[in-house]
């Protein structure tokens, strides 16, 4: 039969009987990744020592596609040699830039779990521009490898040239930003992607680099690899990533967190964020307030009603905190201009992209 005549709950039975549809799309998500480490685990039997990969693609995250992302990276990692490819490259053909979304939905846990991370674009039909804007978000993601198609290697006569200059093989980027990705939110919406989150990333790039963590990754500890959380979308987390990032902020995290969407648990429990805020906030001009946490802070937004105004308001609560690290270790991948200049960094220096240009420079570190 044809899998989409599957009739599933409405939102208002999911909503009433939200741990079971949770339970049950968990169930679901994880048998796939069951089924793709059993794959796996024959072909590694029989071949040890070749470099297995995975490649990962859909153009969203529909909960119907059972793609798991983060879930497949890690459990898949341990197969080594083993890549994940994000088959996403240059997917920027709509009103937002999305590939570069899409690779860092992945590229965290791949390079966290010792995975090889690699992208694919659509078959020899990308444009110029399109190309060397690829060479740059590949770059800025870390990749250790590019699969691509002739005709796109045609496209300029020193192609192979400009990606082995700007690449940073074994590298990870720099990146303290995260971006929350909701995931009990969106199955039980069972909405394809997080409400606001990709036209932000796209352009609060200019602005910030950033990494997507999702609930797996705050599960597995990888939040303390941040030292901001920005909350775009959603607000329904499952009670173990909220009492998670309750830790992370005592210890000295920055939530920034949208006052339009508060956090609260599946069951509608949001007795732990309300005690962030407890104390007498500092009030901004841009109705931002900000509340300290113990070692943290919670700032937290006025109901953006548009894109500009939430970027706004979240650059301006990075650009204090900032100010506020002065002396300290900077925000790493945080610039804070709107400028058309991206920027990335590498233990071994910046990585630039000029959006006006298409230029990608790489400037090695103590040369700035």
């Amino acid at each position: 039969g044809d899998a989409s005549e599957i009739a599933f709950p409405d939102r208002e039975r999911r909503r009433q009987q939200r741990r079971h549809w949770l339970d049950f799309m968990y169930w679901y998500h994880e048998s796939q990744v069951d089924l793709a480490e059993e794959g796996i685990r024959i072909v590694r039997k029989y071949f040890p020592r070749i470099l297995l990969e995975a490649g990962l693609g859909f153009g969203d995250d529909n909960p119907l596609c059972a793609l798991d992302r983060t879930a497949v990276c890690r459990r898949l990692a341990q197969y080594k040699p083993f890549g994940i490819r994000s088959t996403h490259a240059a997917v920027n053909r709509g009103d937002w830039n999305q590939a570069y979304w899409f690779y860092k939905r992945m590229a965290p846990v791949a390079h966290r779990y010792g995975a090889a991370f690699g992208t694919e674009p659509p078959g020899g039909d990308l444009s110029v521009l399109e190309l060397h804007q690829q060479i740059f978000e590949d770059a800025s993601a870390g990749v250790d490898y590019v699969y691509s198609y002739f005709q796109n290697f045609m496209l300029l006569p020193d192609t192979v040239d400009r990606f082995r200059a700007a690449l940073r093989p074994g590298e990870r980027p720099c990146v303290d930003i995260g971006i929350l990705y909701p995931t009990a939110q969106l199955l039980l919406d069972m909405e394809t992607t997080p409400e606001w989150q990709i036209p932000f990333c796209s352009v609060a790039r200019d602005c910030l680099d950033y990494d997507v963590v999702d609930e797996n990754m705050i599960a597995w500890g990888m939040l303390d690899d941040y030292r901001v959380l920005v909350q775009t979308s959603g607000g329904m987390l499952e009670t173990q990533s909220l009492q998670a990032i309750d830790r992370w902020i005592r210890a000295g995290g920055l939530l920034v967190a949208r006052g339009d969407r508060p956090l609260r648990t599946v069951e509608e429990d949001a007795s732990l964020p309300q005690q962030w805020y407890s104390s007498s906030p500092t009030e901004y001009p841009d109705g931002t307030k900000s509340y300290a946490v113990d070692r943290g802070q919670v700032v937290l937004l006025e109901g953006p009603r548009r894109l500009n105004d939430l970027i706004g308001q979240v650059v301006g609560a990075l650009l204090r905190y900032a100010d506020a690290c002065l002396g300290r270790r900077p925000l790493r991948g945080f610039d804070g201009a709107a400028d058309g200049i991206w920027t990335t960094e590498f233990p071994s220096g910046k990585l630039t992209y000029d959006a006006e240009t298409r230029v990608t420079r790489f400037t090695p570190a103590g040369r700035e």
